[in-house]
């Protein structure tokens, strides 16, 4: 009700969009589904198209629903909508990866997106080369975790597992 409040206020930084993503989230902490989509379906029918805050949530409660192709589309949306937000990027690269590791046009097209904003990013890095060893490409995940050990030099040691891991799977 104090959340219900804030809507419509004007001359206040809140906006509705943000108070429909925080009544989602209170009745995601409630485990009401059912009503913390409904007020993210609210909050992305003021904006779809320039936040991903509402895509992203939306994206996880579908993931818990065991709906895998509608979640990928929201977190596909939550990264295109704010494509300079590394969080909403990686989180499309690994959903994607994990639950369609042969949708390698796509993943690659991902990667090409997220490459061009963030550049070499290992964290992002990381996640393509657990994606090739798992797909069996394990002289390309190598090379990436190659990559990902120049830009990390603190996870040397845990890199140097990863590539030896790899390497006895050849």
């Amino acid at each position: 009700a104090r959340m219900k409040a804030l809507l419509g206020v004007e001359g206040d930084d809140t906006t509705d969009y943000s108070v429909y993503v925080s009544i989602a989230n209170q009745y995601n902490l409630l485990g009401d589904g059912a009503n913390n989509y409904a007020y993210l379906k609210k909050a992305l029918a003021i904006d779809s198209e320039t936040t991903g805050l509402a895509w992203f949530n939306l994206a996880t409660l579908l993931e818990r629903l065991d709906a895998p192709k509608s979640a990928l589309d929201a977190y596909g949306h939550a990264a295109r909508a704010q494509p300079q937000q590394i969080q909403y990027q990686s989180a499309y690269l690994e959903f994607l990866t994990e639950h369609f590791p042969e949708e390698r046009e796509k993943i690659d097209a991902a990667y090409t997106t997220a490459g061009e904003i963030f550049g070499n990013n290992s964290a992002l890095l990381e996640i393509k080369a657990r994606w090739l060893g798992e797909t069996g490409r394990i002289d390309e995940a190598i090379a990436v975790w190659e990559e990902v050990k120049e830009l990390s030099p603190a996870s040397v040691s845990a890199i140097d597992v990863e590539i030896k891991l790899l390497q006895e799977a050849r």
